[in-house]
């Protein structure tokens, strides 16, 4: 009588292997870019440049939003630092097949098709701010081209937002299917 064989584990998806390389690679680049960016918001943020060069283009008036995001800088560059060394660790525990990597990365997922409409919303916001800059308020021409650049900008918000939401959403929906569930470690 023979020993029955067991199962063959199941073949490791291309999907998750080149989505876990792809993501290694943009966590490290943006892991370093982070730190780099964030130091220097802090070395600047420090001596005082950018409050300065701001209230000098702005005048003293700047919006409630423009202040409180002035005021957390440093904070929000080491944030979004941490946040790109998580997803780095995340993109390595995705390759190595864990399970709460897969999880993780479907959070990161998510989050990130979030974040791209808030940039369509941010875009908004910034364009407002600049309108009102009496840097431009004396320039009817710099005030049409703003309102071009501003069209345009939104424009191409809307379809990054909603073709990186719609790539997100398959990625996502790909890693819950049975056959790529089976190939994670519980």
């Amino acid at each position: 009588m023979s020993v029955p064989t067991p199962p063959a584990p199941p073949r490791p998806s291309q999907l998750v292997t080149v989505a876990a390389k792809i993501s290694i690679v943009l966590g490290i680049a943006g892991t370093l870019y982070g730190v780099f960016q964030a130091a220097l918001i802090t070395l600047v943020m420090g001596r005082g440049w950018l409050q300065q060069m701001l209230t000098r283009a702005h005048g003293e008036d700047m919006p409630p939003a423009a202040d409180w995001l002035l005021a957390n800088l440093p904070t929000i560059g080491w944030a979004l630092a941490a946040s790109s060394a998580l997803f780095l660790a995340v993109a390595i525990g995705l390759l190595k097949r864990h399970e709460w990597a897969r999880w993780g990365f479907i959070v990161f997922m998510v989050l990130g098709a979030l974040w791209n409409f808030a940039g369509v919303w941010l875009t908004v916001h910034v364009f407002d701010w600049l309108q009102t800059m009496p840097l431009f308020a004396d320039l009817p021409d710099m005030q049409a081209e703003l309102l071009q650049m501003r069209w345009m900008s939104l424009a191409t918000s809307v379809v990054t937002a909603t073709a990186f939401a719609a790539l997100h959403g398959w990625i996502v929906w790909k890693l819950c299917t049975p056959a790529i569930r089976a190939e994670f470690v519980r």
